[in-house]
């Protein structure tokens, strides 16, 4: 949507996706139902040895047929992503897709039809529209996951829970208050308490975010000419697309792998319905790429070498140590020996983004350096009370 303006379109894409992602439950519905009396049959009834491995085979075949339908619907719902990153901040939207108590991913919802309460969810989004305010149905997300519909206030996302009823219930209960924990940390930008984690605060990035999309989509160009698309937009980080078989992987790969690097291989988050919350690869990838991409017809490779994330850092005058561990990716600075002075934490999923969303290396490692800077409210920092796992010495960079 090149016109977030044209809310007439906003609601018709929604349409669009409702039918699409509804024809899809309908499919994975009679096939679960086949499955069902297929599985029954070979159960409960004496069946010949031949009938039994063709039902076996019906049951494998109908497994796949299902989850592939899933993964369609996955990939729906990747485009109303993009409709909802479109309207909102990529790092608002972060806070709701994970749970309030924790950073567990919230169960997402079930299917669209037959829900109960979609008509009324739905005439909000209609309604919302017809008087000028853009309005998305969570459902056709994957991201948003509190709430039923959501819609800007003040530039930040406002997830709204739509009930028919008044009956109260536990579960209902849970979600008011999911929703009222998420508006008090948006609304006071941090909280006390925050999904486990005390005194969080909520900060914006300042600089405007540099990403890399049309080199992104520069390589996948050359691939489709060549098979093989290699684009370096800065020292230290690689875009690499291939369109083809039959390539010398190795003569290429050489020259950029060392162990340095880390390598992301894209196509698996797409397959393995991991791309969320990442910005989605629906905006980042030119449409006339996207289908190919989404079948597997392109192959996307994303090289950092870290060596140059450091130097980045160390241009921006603090010191970057690669933790590399299962929450903490890296550990900015401002004093190598003396972390009494301040340092921040850059975590996996904060890292990730530079290959999921094609960011700049050389703008990440300054804007990480650069929040060494934020004023808080408790300037001194009492090492005896941070985590251990937080104050390892030694850099895994240099262990490799």
């Amino acid at each position: 949507m090149q016109s977030p303006d044209n809310l007439d379109l906003l609601l018709d894409l929604q349409r669009f996706l409702i039918s699409k992602i509804r024809q899809c439950e309908k499919r994975i519905r009679i096939n679960k139902q086949t499955l069902s009396e297929s599985e029954k049959v070979r159960k409960y009834n004496r069946v010949e040895k031949s009938e039994s491995i063709r039902l076996k085979a019906l049951s494998k075949k109908l497994k796949k047929t299902i989850n592939e339908y899933k993964h369609l619907i996955f990939i729906w719902q990747c485009f109303g992503d993009g409709i909802a990153n479109i309207y909102f901040s990529k790092y608002d939207l972060k806070n709701l897709f994970y749970n309030t108590e924790d950073y567990s991913p919230k169960e997402s919802a079930g299917f669209l039809s037959g829900k109960e309460g979609f008509k009324l969810e739905w005439s909000v989004v209609k309604k919302s529209i017809k008087v000028g305010m853009p309005c998305v149905l969570c459902d056709i997300t994957n991201v948003i996951r509190h709430g039923d519909v959501c819609a800007p206030i003040d530039g930040t996302p406002f997830p709204v829970e739509i009930k028919s009823s008044k009956a109260s219930s536990s579960r209902k209960d849970r979600q008011i208050q999911s929703l009222k924990s998420i508006g008090a940390f948006f609304e006071n930008d941090g909280a006390e308490e925050f999904r486990g984690v005390k005194n969080v605060i909520r900060a914006s990035f300042g600089e405007v975010e540099v990403n890399y999309f049309d080199e992104l989509n520069e390589a996948i160009k050359k691939s489709q000419k060549d098979k093989l698309g290699i684009v370096s937009p800065e020292e230290g980080l690689h875009y690499i697309a291939i369109s083809g078989s039959n390539i010398d992987y190795e003569s290429f790969m050489n020259e950029i792998v060392t162990c340095t690097t880390i390598v992301w291989l894209l196509n698996p988050a797409k397959t393995e319905n991991a791309w969320i919350p990442y910005y989605p690869f629906t905006l980042s990838i030119n449409p006339e790429y996207l289908y190919s991409f989404i079948e597997g017809g392109i192959y996307l490779v994303v090289v950092i070498d870290l060596k140059h994330f450091k130097k980045y850092c160390a241009d921006s005058g603090a010191h970057a140590t690669i933790l590399n561990n299962d929450e903490v990716f890296a550990r900015i600075s401002k004093n190598k020996h003396d972390l009494s002075s301040g340092f921040w934490l850059v975590s996996n999923h904060l890292f990730t983004r530079v290959a999921f969303e094609f960011q700049s290396l050389k703008w990440f490692s300054a804007h990480c350096s650069s929040s060494l800077g934020l004023e808080v409210e408790h300037k001194s920092l009492d090492l005896r009370e941070v985590p251990k796992e937080w104050l390892v010495d030694g850099d895994w960079l240099d262990e490799q």
